[in-house]
């Protein structure tokens, strides 16, 4: 639990142009640079990539989880997921720093979450892909899938423990810590993306709002196979929070489809889904009290609240 506590990850420090000279000058990206925004990481699109800069608390083996897991995803899901445009993970020293980048090819769509209203269809779509990636998935493992992540469900208790005081509104602190006392003990486990959500979710840019893509493996790790799904359900209810009811059974109905959940999964999506939304608002306190300029981290810590409030709402029974 202490782990957690003193954790701290900035992220790396150094501007969009000076990402897009270390992308031209170790992978050859050419073309114009845009920040994509990160809560721990850099992510920089140049042209038609994306150059990743990865926070300086990472293990180079999980860098190499979350390229090995995009492989194996991408071989069984083509143009779905990313695959990187490089074995290897570059070092450089820049600033002082210890750098370690990655390149990706940038995949077109817009985030779900751009769309300011989510239809059942296209929430049990964007559960379906989920499902998908979830189990493609089930047959990867690896040596770093073990690590220690603050964004894994299952140690949800112990991040809000941890950062609960970064909260600043005693209501949702309350609320957080409330929604983490009804984590179930096992669930089955595997690897999981960790972070399929309205923001990593792409639909195409025009045409139905059909979800096509995943991005961002960044959390990748062993967890529970129902984290999967219950990480876009709570994004979902952040993002509109006005049916959350309607909106989480949508996801989940269409996750089930893909991958199968078994009764203990299915009767524990509401704690898990609670869990996910408190996790979510503790560590977004604790990254915005880290790093108070960063506007993603600022945008996610509100819709974080919006989504605990009107999940917690909901009566477990119903």
């Amino acid at each position: 639990m202490s782990g957690f506590r003193d954790l701290a990850m900035r992220p790396p420090a150094l501007s969009v142009a000076e990402a897009s000279r270390l992308g031209r000058e170790v992978f050859g990206l050419d073309g114009p640079a845009v920040d994509l925004g990160s809560h721990q990481d850099r992510n920089v699109r140049i042209g038609g990539h994306v150059l990743k800069i990865a926070n300086a608390s990472w293990a180079t083996s999980e860098l190499e989880l979350q390229d090995a897991a995009m492989r194996h995803a991408a071989h069984r899901l083509p143009a779905v997921v990313p695959a990187p445009v490089s074995d290897a993970i570059a070092e450089v020293e820049h600033g002082g720093q210890r750098l370690r980048l990655r390149a990706l090819p940038y995949l077109p769509g817009m985030p779900l979450r751009t769309r300011a209203h989510l239809s059942r269809r296209t929430l049990r779509a964007a559960g379906e892909l989920a499902g998908r990636v979830a189990a493609a998935l089930e047959t990867f493992d690896h040596r770093a899938a073990d690590r220690t992540l603050q964004w894994d469900v299952r140690r949800a208790g112990e991040v809000v423990e941890a950062y609960a005081d970064a909260i600043e509104d005693a209501d949702d602190r309350a609320l957080a810590e409330r929604a983490v006392r009804t984590l179930p003990g096992d669930l089955p486990q595997q690897v999981i993306h960790g972070d399929v959500t309205v923001w990593n979710t792409l639909v195409d840019d025009a045409g139905r709002l059909l979800p096509r893509r995943v991005i961002d493996f960044g959390d990748c790790g062993r967890s529970w196979r129902a984290a999967e799904c219950a990480v876009l359900a709570a994004s979902v209810c952040a993002h509109q929070p006005a049916r959350v009811l309607q909106d989480a059974a949508a996801v989940v109905a269409g996750f089930h489809a893909a991958l199968p959940l078994d009764a203990d999964e299915l009767a524990a999506m509401h704690a898990l889904i609670a869990a996910r939304a408190a996790l979510s608002l503790a560590g977004g306190a604790h990254q915005a009290a880290l790093d108070p300029g960063n506007g993603y981290v600022a945008e996610g810590l509100a819709i974080a609240s919006r989504g605990l409030r009107a999940i917690t709402a909901i009566p477990p029974p119903v």
